[in-house]
């Protein structure tokens, strides 16, 4: 996973609520880093590396984006999906061990983030939403770490249906909860977002 061990993360502290103003107690990253690699120390914003499990949630749930990377965000999502015009994509996260379309597939388009599909924000589902439909790979989550954020993606995906219904969009999204292991890897394998 790319950012595992915090590699590439970066922590803006200067955009922190806590910085910008002292009385504001804010630790929703903190309480929801399912690593407990975040740390909040006088009204700062501290990442632990070693404790870093590499999921990308910090970087979607704090409103005002402390933290980050330059080498991934979810625009490399949208050009991924864009590029391949595919009428259904497949995402992986980057913990998938088997990333890979089988044989009766090929004509889906495949996309592994180097983050955990729970790190998604509502408004990148929405806009995925209205170029393809999508089936979510939750074949392998649970032997995940972060195993305990599916509910949270579940949620942002119903959000984002109800937002796609409301705007006059038939929403298609889907989980697959098991899978097939492909015989054939060589042409089938998912685009990297990373």
């Amino acid at each position: 996973m790319l950012f595992t061990k915090g590699s590439y993360v970066q922590v803006e502290t200067n955009r922190c609520l806590n910085q910008q103003h002292n009385g504001v107690e804010c630790s929703h990253c903190v309480s929801h880093c399912p690593g407990q690699a975040l740390i909040l120390y006088n009204h700062q914003i501290y990442l632990d590396k070693e404790k870093c499990l590499g999921c990308g949630l910090c970087f979607s749930d704090c409103p005002t984006q402390v933290l980050g990377s330059q080498q991934w965000d979810e625009t490399t999502i949208m050009t991924e999906v864009k590029e391949q015009r595919a009428g259904i994509t497949q995402f992986f996260c980057g913990y998938h061990q088997t990333p890979f379309l089988s044989k009766v597939e090929k004509e889906k388009g495949a996309v592994q983030i180097p983050t955990c599909l729970s790190s998604i924000s509502k408004g990148t589902w929405y806009e995925l939403g209205l170029l393809t439909s999508l089936e979510l790979r939750l074949d392998e989550c649970h032997v995940c770490p972060m195993k305990d954020c599916v509910d949270r993606m579940k949620l942002a995906v119903e959000t984002t249906m109800e937002w796609l219904i409301a705007s006059g969009h038939t929403p298609h999204f889907s989980y697959i909860y098991t899978a097939e292991k492909s015989q054939k890897k060589k042409k089938l394998q998912a685009v990297s977002s990373g």
